[in-house]
C-alpha cells in the first residue's frame, strides 16, 4: 500500500483540486467517474463538489489501481501504468504497457518506464481531441517524464 500512497501523491500533486472541467472534476476524478463509483457501491458521494480526498483515494485504488495492475510492478513503472489509467483508463493503460515491453527483455525498469510515456504520447497523438488537450497532454507527461528519470526537470522530446 505505500507503494500506492506514494504514487497517489504524484497524481494529486498533477490533478489539483477542483476544476469545472467536463461538469466538474475534483482530485482528478470527473463528475461522471464518480457517478460510476456510486453505481459500482464504492462510495456513497453522489456530488462532485462534495467529494473528499478520501473517497477520491478509494476510487482511485478501486477503479484506476487495482484494474491496471499498477501494483504489479515497482517505481517508476507503477506511476507510469497509474497515471496512464487515470488518464485514458485501465485497459488502454495495458495496452501502452504491452507495446512499451515488447522487445525490451534487457531493460531496465527505468527504461520500460521511459518507453511506456513515448508510447503513450504517440497514442494521444491520434486522438481527434489531440489538437485541443496538447499542452495539458505534455506538460502532464513531462512531469511524469521528470519523475521517472528523477533528475531536475528535463525537455521530454515530442
Amino acid at each position: 500500500m505505500r507503494e500506492f500512497f506514494f504514487v497517489l501523491a504524484i497524481i494529486f500533486g498533477i490533478e489539483g483540486s477542483w476544476t469545472e472541467i467536463d461538469g466538474g472534476t475534483k482530485y482528478g476524478i470527473t463528475a461522471t467517474t464518480l457517478s460510476r463509483a456510486n453505481r459500482l457501491q464504492i462510495v456513497q458521494t453522489l456530488d462532485i463538489s462534495s467529494l473528499t480526498k478520501r473517497d477520491a483515494t478509494i476510487i482511485y485504488h478501486r477503479m484506476f489501481w487495482i484494474p491496471s495492475g499498477a501494483y504489479k510492478f515497482p517505481y517508476p513503472l507503477n506511476l507510469v501504468i497509474f497515471d496512464g489509467a487515470v488518464h485514458l483508463g485501465p485497459s488502454r493503460a495495458k495496452s501502452i504497457l504491452r507495446a512499451a515491453v515488447r522487445d525490451s527483455s534487457s531493460l531496465q525498469v527505468r527504461d520500460i518506464a521511459r518507453r511506456y510515456v513515448y508510447e503513450r504520447y504517440r497514442r494521444l497523438t491520434t486522438l481527434k481531441n489531440y489538437s485541443k488537450n496538447r499542452n495539458g497532454w505534455r506538460r502532464r507527461l513531462q512531469i511524469i517524464y521528470n519523475y521517472v528519470n528523477d533528475t531536475k526537470p528535463r525537455k521530454f522530446r515530442f
